[in-house]
């Protein structure tokens, strides 16, 4: 029985990861996920399972804003190849060149 009062997937995914450490039949028994309540929902063990295998919150969180934020630089990126060009072009008719 694990009880979280924060972040409720953060335990599930260190007891993920113990479990696929040390889960090579040396005698011992290691924890296995059977039922649970995540943010009164129940959830049998398959979707315990793949909620541990979520990254961390920060990681998402850090994805999310990846996401958001791709665009932008995409945006940024365009525009500034293209005054890099009107530079260039300018630079070059002040020089005399053609």
């Amino acid at each position: 029985m694990v009880i979280a009062e924060d972040d409720p997937i953060a335990p599930l995914g260190v007891l993920g990861k113990f479990a696929k450490e040390f889960d090579s039949g040396a005698g011992y028994s290691v924890p296995q996920f059977k039922v649970g309540v995540i943010d009164g929902a129940f959830q049998d063990s398959e979707s315990l399972i793949k909620l541990a295998n979520l990254p961390g919150k920060d990681v998402l969180l850090g994805q999310l804003l990846g996401v958001l934020v791709a665009p932008s630089y995409g945006l940024v990126g365009t525009l500034k190849g293209n005054l890099e060009k009107l530079v260039y072009i300018l630079s070059t008719k002040a020089e005399g060149g053609e």
